[in-house]
């Protein structure tokens, strides 16, 4: 029955108008398509991601790996070796702290000098341009 179809009897704007939905179809497929392929790609790379993650969390700790063949001896050193840097670290901050607090002190101190200084210098401005004669 489809072979005995005459080609020239469909009309040419039919014809026009089914090639170009056709073509629509076609770009509009390929556009779901890569769509459909980029948020395929973009979930694996997310579940891979967060494999990775529980992997790294689930292995040892991150840190320096203990020396095979430590003994208990070796790791009490290495605490007290831990102990005394930290004890040191302490009283630099503790010297720091004290330093700051005296630097503070004296740069107050010295601001209040010379906030006094400039509301004496302003108050004999302001006492010429009244009219008061100089006290000197």
């Amino acid at each position: 029955m489809l072979a005995q179809a005459d080609l020239a009897a469909i009309p040419a704007a039919l014809l026009k108008d089914l090639v170009l939905a056709g073509v629509a179809s076609a770009i509009v497929l390929a556009f779901v398509a890569s769509a459909l392929f980029a948020g395929l790609q973009y979930f694996q790379d997310r579940r891979r991601a967060v494999r990775e993650d529980a992997r790294d969390r689930s292995g040892p700790a991150a840190g320096p790996r203990p020396v095979p063949g430590a003994t208990l001896r070796d790791l009490g050193e290495k605490h007290a070796e831990h102990g005394r840097r930290l004890d040191l670290h302490d009283r630099q901050i503790d010297s720091l702290w004290t330093t700051l607090r005296v630097e503070n002190t004296t740069i107050r101190k010295e601001m209040t000098d010379k906030f006094d200084a400039i509301s004496r210098a302003l108050g004999r401005i302001e006492g010429r341009l009244n009219g008061d004669k100089p006290e000197n």
